[in-house]
């Protein structure tokens, strides 16, 4: 049995032993459930862990009176490491939703500085960002209303560690990375465009002059690396989407998209500029692009 393995099975137990009790012993259930499968989301990362206290803080997500967790990871030591899980976008927050048989559903993931649930029985928070405060709704607790005056590169909040399907302003997958950065590919025309941001590409939130004379002068043309294969994908300022956009939609079942939903990491080049390489990981990207997939047809 592998480790992974018998924290799934420990998991089941959890749960059906925080089905079964209440008060106190209910609360150390579920505090047990949301460390193993913490564990089980930063094993990949950390060789040893140790929570610190803080780490995961009990909420009422939903305003049903079951214990909801947000977990804050800059209250983890990470092989030592107090910051593995954080940027200068924060740092990786998760709420944990517990289900009615007592399990758990992951409802956010996401890099902020903090989260506060400011409404009772209503299934969202406050997102403290780089960028202001996002109100965020609770994934797992219903759909999140469609945004149809939502500009075209709208995007739903992203983690640094895997990536995400988002079905709503328009279907969309992507990831975060460390500096508050993001990669993400939405459906269009029932094809995909690709955006992405960087820390390097702002000043004052907005897109720098540097980056618009960049792309006016000599053209932005980034390449995508991964598994051993390279892709130049012509690309602009979009204004709107706050973002690079690709000049030309992609395939849902091309060779880009293929090269997303393998491998560790993408790297994306700018010309031999090392000050401008972007790295973002690809965990995740697989189920997540599958999902893409099957929503842009």
């Amino acid at each position: 049995m592998t480790m992974r393995d018998f924290v799934t099975t420990r998991l089941g137990l959890i749960a059906v032993a925080i089905a079964s009790v209440t008060g106190p012993q209910a609360a150390l259930a579920s505090q047990e459930a949301i460390l193993a499968l913490e564990r089980l989301e930063i094993g990949e990362f950390c060789a040893e862990t140790s929570f610190l206290d803080g780490y995961a803080t009990p909420v009422d997500a939903n305003g049903d009176d079951r214990p909801d967790y947000v977990v804050n990871t800059q209250l983890l030591l990470c092989d030592g490491s107090q910051m593995m899980f954080c940027g200068s976008a924060g740092c990786t927050h998760r709420v944990w939703v517990q289900r009615s048989d007592g399990g758990y559903d992951l409802a956010y993931d996401g890099l902020v500085y903090e989260i506060t649930f400011d409404r009772p029985d209503e299934p969202s928070f406050l997102a403290r960002g780089r960028g202001g405060d996002t109100r965020v709704r609770l994934a797992s607790v219903g759909p999140t209303a469609p945004q149809p005056d939502a500009a075209p590169g709208a995007h739903g909040p992203f983690s640094s560690e895997r990536w995400t399907y988002h079905p709503d302003p328009v279907p969309h997958a992507g990831v975060a990375d460390l500096e508050g950065g993001a990669l993400w590919l939405a459906c269009e025309s029932g094809s995909i465009r690709v955006r992405y941001t960087a820390q390097w590409m702002f000043e004052d939130g907005a897109i720098s002059d540097f980056v618009r004379e960049w792309d006016r002068d000599y053209g932005l043309v980034p390449t995508f690396a991964a598994v051993g294969r390279e892709i130049d994908l012509p690309s602009s300022v979009d204004e709107r989407a706050n973002a690079v956009a690709a000049d030309e939609l992609v395939d849902p079942a091309g060779p880009l998209v293929e090269i997303l939903a393998r491998g560790d990491f993408v790297t994306v080049y700018h010309g031999g500029s090392l000050e401008h390489e972007l790295q973002y990981p690809l965990r995740g990207s697989s189920a997540a692009l599958a999902s893409l997939r099957a929503a842009c047809g």
